[in-house]
Formats: structure tokens, C-alpha cells, sequence
């Protein structure tokens, strides 16, 4: 999952298959690697040489105002199409639920308040390594 403004980093490694039992190392070749957002709108193209061995690799940098979503990477290779995807996203903070257990159920006036603080996910797994000081008056 990436946020609008990170680098985003790509590796291309293949095989050229002959049958169902043998390959082969792709030739070395010119590849054009195309960004498509959410909307199928191409963002940027990165000009690439496979090596026919170590394969090739890139990385861009996705707009800060990138669309949130689905995003596809496309390119050719000796007339064949091929893609990968990832997704677009603002980070939000998780939700969950604080729940206060007291000591006990009743309390005087002046009497202080003993208990502890429980904060769950929504799948009901707890909050880890929160530090919080609840305050009453």
C-alpha cells in the first residue's frame, strides 16, 4: 500500500518458457514501463533495458495529489502484454474502542477512582504500546 508522494520501486525478472518443462533467460531488450492511476489515466513512462540475466528495475515518485485506488504498472515484451498492480491509499488511522474497567462499581465522593483503561480493535485485539494518561475531574 502506498500513500500519494512515496517512491514507488519496481524489479522485472522473467523466463521465456518453450514448454511446459523448459525456459529460457529473456533476450535483452528495450522495455517501456507505463504508470496507470485509479482512472486508467497513464501518470508517467519509464524507459528500461532487461538484461537478460539480471532482469531490470526502476522507481518514480507518485504525485501528491495521486488519485486513491487500484494502479497498474504495464509493459511489452516481444508483443506480449504483461502487468502488476498496487494500491493508493491515504493513511487513516485505525479506529477502536476504549472501555474503562473499574475496581469496583460504586465509589464515594472524594474516593479515588481505581481501574484500567482497555482499547480494542474492532476484531477485538488490544491496542499495543499505548501511553495514555486519562484525567477525571
Amino acid at each position: 500500500l502506498y500513500r500519494p508522494g512515496d517512491w514507488v520501486s519496481l524489479k522485472i525478472v522473467g523466463r521465456e518458457f518453450k514448454n511446459a518443462r523448459d525456459s529460457v533467460a529473456p533476450t535483452a531488450a528495450d522495455v517501456n514501463v507505463t504508470v496507470l492511476d485509479a482512472t486508467g489515466t497513464a501518470l508517467q513512462s519509464l524507459a528500461l533495458k532487461l538484461d537478460s540475466k539480471a532482469g531490470t528495475q526502476g522507481r518514480f515518485q507518485l504525485p501528491d495529489n495521486a488519485v486513491a485506488g487500484g494502479y497498474e504498472l504495464r509493459f511489452s515484451y516481444k508483443d506480449q502484454a504483461y502487468s502488476s498492480a498496487f494500491r493508493v491509499a491515504e493513511y487513516i488511522k485505525p479506529h477502536f474502542e476504549i472501555s474503562l474497567n473499574l475496581a469496583k462499581q460504586d465509589y464515594r465522593t472524594g474516593e479515588p477512582v481505581k481501574g484500567s483503561l482497555v482499547l480494542l480493535y474492532p476484531d477485538g485485539k488490544p491496542v499495543a504500546n499505548v501511553g495514555a494518561q486519562p484525567q477525571g475531574r
